[in-house]
């Protein structure tokens, strides 16, 4: 017998529900093109690593179920006026005339345009703060967020001029004891996404963590006014700190057993970190499940931020669970951003990016919005 009750909106209803709008890897599949290359996404994969992952899987939920809503009833037929929504099983929706064939023609470009979204305005950011969908029209001139001089300085008090991983000790502290090295001081998220012409990337983002996490608050208590506090840093050796901006590893921080307030951060590879003369110290914190220290030297600067830490390793999770690695990686090389100190101008004109994309947008049937050809370098 068919269960016909109402079913709560949550993440396994929207896992039965792509089962049916993306039956299949290539249906529907959204093609990027960056240089010479067509890069072929699978939908339903990006869709459902992006919900498994969220910090704030409800939010993201509603914010799909918002967009899908209108164009797949009255195939749902359910509560989503009150709190917890209530749909009506999917397994119900083909009966009748509703075929998986026609919910598909309507909810595929609206699928097509949530994977886009959630790749230009929250994966590519946190992988280069540089990189980001373009302000909106009339928008105030972009402004740069400017560097905490005092960024780095507070890191090295506070782990004692160590690497966090390493525990290579920074060449230009005065510390004649261990190893010495080069050390960097390395923003958990990146410190761009604080420019004034983000905001649509920190939106986007705030839905996928959860507001509490303030990334699109703009008090004295949100990441825009906390970019450069070291709650955003940790100090790291040069292979460390590339390999973590390429989000192939990063930290997960949960309350210390029998606490309320004392977090553990522990490294969680997502992808075998390049070679370097750290990953093996990466693979061994890792394996070994090995809590990081910080606060060595001071504890009355700031820690680590845990939810920023958790938010960096959600983003690393989504991308290579759901086969996004090379898709980011080919942005970032296609603009040729050697570091994150300056803007240079794009290897291509946005009008050259457009004209290389023109032939695969004939093919939709709804218009890119301004999610990819808007992909730019901002200069403030």
């Amino acid at each position: 017998m068919t269960d016909t009750a109402p079913k709560a909106l949550d993440a396994a209803f929207v896992k039965d529900l792509l089962l049916i709008l993306c039956p299949n890897p290539t249906t529907p599949k959204l093609s990027i093109k960056i240089s010479k290359t067509t890069y072929t996404i699978n939908v339903g994969l990006v869709i459902n690593t992006l919900i498994e992952q969220a910090l704030d899987k409800p939010a993201v939920i509603k914010y799909l179920w918002e967009k899908l809503k209108l164009d797949l009833a009255p195939s749902y037929i359910g509560n989503t006026t009150t709190t917890p929504f209530t749909v009506k099983p999917v397994t119900t929706w083909t009966a009748g005339n509703t075929t998986a064939k026609t919910l598909l023609a309507k909810a595929g470009p609206i699928l097509e345009t949530f994977t886009k979204d959630a790749i230009y305005k929250i994966l590519i950011p946190i992988r280069s703060g540089l990189m980001g969908p373009k302000p909106p029209n009339g928008s105030p001139k972009p402004v740069k967020a400017a560097r905490g001089s005092n960024f780095r300085d507070k890191l090295d008090t506070r782990d004692k001029y160590e690497c966090s991983i390493t525990k290579v000790v920074s060449d230009t502290s005065s510390i004649t004891k261990g190893i010495r090295g080069p050390l960097e001081g390395a923003h958990i998220i990146p410190h761009h996404l604080a420019d004034s012409s983000k905001t649509l990337a920190r939106d986007a983002i705030a839905i996928f963590a959860g507001s509490k996490l303030g990334i699109n608050d703009a008090s004295a208590n949100g990441f825009v006014a906390k970019v450069n506090d070291p709650s955003n840093g940790m100090l790291l050796d040069p292979n460390c700190h590339h390999t973590f901006d390429k989000l192939q590893w990063s930290i997960e921080a949960k309350l210390q057993s029998g606490s309320t307030t004392v977090y553990e951060y522990r490294v969680r590879i997502v992808k075998n970190p390049d070679a370097g003369l750290a990953t093996a110290k990466l693979v061994d914190l890792d394996q070994k499940n090995t809590p990081l220290t910080f606060q060595t030297g001071s504890t009355t600067i700031a820690a680590p931020n845990p939810d920023w830490c958790n938010l960096h390793l959600a983003v690393c999770r989504v991308v290579h669970a759901a086969g996004l690695a090379d898709v980011l990686e080919a942005f970032v090389n296609d603009f040729d951003k050697p570091d994150d100190t300056a803007v240079p101008a794009p290897k291509r004109s946005l009008d050259e990016m457009q004209a290389e994309t023109q032939e695969l947008e004939s093919s939709k049937r709804i218009k890119m919005t301004d999610l990819y050809p808007t992909l730019i370098m901002v200069e403030g």
